[in-house]
């Protein structure tokens, strides 16, 4: 009963800490030094008429004037936008609404907007400005106050011991992954996603292809690869490749840099979590609904999906696409077995095996019985992501493929898996020629040039500009052009823990399914 009691704490805790803060700074003054800022950064220039709020594109600062093309506004929510309304304690925002809280500046204007296409703003109509920043302290001192109410009401409950409360919350602040950024047809830079997300070390450097879309006009195209606050990023390769496919098909990549045109996606007919079948349909479907290998056989062996497809005799080879994403338990434990080098109880092992033991194994069912294929390396906590792998079939027997995806104990979360038969490799493919890469000015377009581990690091407020001539478009007819952003590398903390090297010896556990378990249960979470 005190468990069940616990549990219900826990849950109104959740919605009463773990939140994120904002801060407001309001200029009443007009501020011709910040608004210049809009200038030099990606910023957007929100204006606040009296009659309604709209975005001001390419603004330009003359004297005491502000002119711009005027276009509609997308509201994230009111409560970020009207800051003199809301109650200092409720600046709070979701996390998924921070790149578009943090890049808007706010202007506030006694005038009406009319509908004009080209608008002048003068300073005498200027009435206030706010600029949004981050409240770390407060974010941090809500993450903090959650993990110690959930821990002292496990303990209390008896569910855990008071030494458990170490505890090291680190998950509720996930990793920074390079960042990258493609100038858009509004000749402004535009966030498109990060760079081998999960690629914490240099022994799980792996090569990453990001879609590019919203491309600008112009024959040039730039792009920018930040570097992240509180990380040191290295960058092995960049380069961008234009692909032309066939219309209604969808380019996708391995984490070696190979492309798979993808047709069509085959669903499982059947999927078996353990020794039972999932009725949930949870893999079957791209719905942010997600299995999360929470079931295990027996701790000696990981958590299972069984996927069986239908296929045609004569397939010998298949794309698996998952799209998939590891969990934030998994967080806390690779936490946990970094800290683990001071702990006399574990065993001796290489970090390396360790990071292998948290991939996810894929194997295929042949005539000889399970087979290795391959392994998904860890994606990251951030978001949910496409991860492709070729299976050969040529020892498969029958009309039905079985795949058996297999991870630690609650490591991963799995949204979707299917099979593409059609295993084609795009033949028109080509790098763009590149005719920049500057960090500080400085050419690094031969540091870059090719997988030869020859690094560029980037650290906070560091970032490469890079520049690319597109080719003319010879798609010919029935046929599309996809362009993708390849980079390969990895990235660690800046402070903190200093973590080995591959190979060398770590005290940790040698069976991470089974720790991982044992913490669950430890920490008096259900089983």
């Amino acid at each position: 009963m005190k468990k069940i009691t616990a549990l219900l704490i826990i849950t109104i805790s959740f919605s009463a800490c773990f939140h994120n803060y904002y801060k407001v700074k309001k200029n009443d003054q007009w501020n011709e030094d910040q608004l210049q800022e809009l200038q030099k950064s990606e910023k957007k220039l929100i204006v606040h008429f009296v009659n309604g709020i709209k975005e001001m594109i390419n603004p330009v600062f003359k004297e005491e004037q502000i002119t711009g093309v005027i276009k509609e506004y997308s509201l994230v929510s009111n409560r970020y936008i009207e800051p003199d309304t809301a109650v200092k304690a409720n600046f709070k925002y979701k996390f998924r609404h921070r790149k578009e809280l943090f890049s808007e500046i706010h202007i506030y204007v006694n005038q009406g907007y009319a509908g004009q296409k080209e608008f002048t703003i003068s300073k005498e109509n200027f009435t206030a400005s706010y600029f949004n920043s981050p409240n770390r302290g407060l974010s941090v001192a809500s993450h903090v106050l959650g993990v110690v109410i959930i821990l002292g009401i496990l303990a209390a409950a008896g569910a855990i011991t008071v030494s458990t409360i170490s505890f090291s919350y680190v998950f509720a602040f996930p990793a920074n992954c390079p960042q990258a950024y493609i100038e858009t047809t509004a000749g402004q830079y535009q966030f498109i996603g990060g760079l081998f997300t999960g690629a914490v070390r240099q022994d799980l450097q792996r090569t990453d292809m990001i879609k590019l879309s919203e491309l600008s006009n112009s024959d040039t195209l730039r792009l920018q690869i930040r570097g992240m606050k509180d990380e040191i990023q290295f960058l092995d390769h960049v380069s961008v490749k234009q692909i032309v496919h066939p219309e209604g098909t969808e380019i996708a990549g391995n984490q070696y840099g190979d492309l798979f045109i993808i047709r069509y996606l085959k669903m499982p007919n059947e999927v078996k979590v353990g020794n039972a079948v999932d009725r949930s349909k949870s893999v079957l479907f791209r719905d942010g609904q997600s299995y999360g290998f929470h079931i295990t056989d027996s701790l000696a062996n990981n958590g299972q999906l069984q996927l069986r497809f239908s296929r045609k005799e004569g397939d010998k080879k298949a794309v698996l696409v998952a799209c998939m994403k590891n969990s934030i338990w998994s967080g806390y434990i690779n936490h946990q077995i970094d800290a683990a080098q001071t702990n006399p109880l574990t065993t001796q092992a290489s970090y390396h095996s360790a990071m292998n033991s948290a991939a996810m194994k894929i194997s295929i069912l042949t005539k000889n019985g399970w087979k290795l294929a391959d392994y998904f390396p860890p994606a990251g906590n951030t978001a949910s992501r496409n991860l492709a792998m070729e299976l050969d079939l040529s020892e498969v027997e029958g009309k039905e493929v079985f795949v058996r995806m297999e991870a630690p104990y609650r490591f991963w979360d799995i949204d979707q898996a299917g099979l593409c038969y059609e295993t084609v490799r795009p033949s028109d493919v080509i790098d763009l020629n590149n005719l920049a890469a500057t960090k500080n000015k400085v050419d690094q377009a031969k540091v870059i040039s090719s997988e030869d581990h020859q690094y560029l690091s980037l650290e906070s407020n560091d970032q490469l500009n890079l520049e690319y001539i597109k080719p003319p478009k010879t798609k010919g007819p029935g046929n599309m052009i996809t362009y993708m952003l390849v980079a390969g590398g990895y990235y660690r903390q800046r402070s903190g823990i200093v973590l080995p090297q591959a190979g060398q010896p770590l005290r940790m556990t040698d069976n991470l399914n089974h720790y991982s378990i044992a913490r669950y249960k430890e920490l008096g979470l259900s089983h």
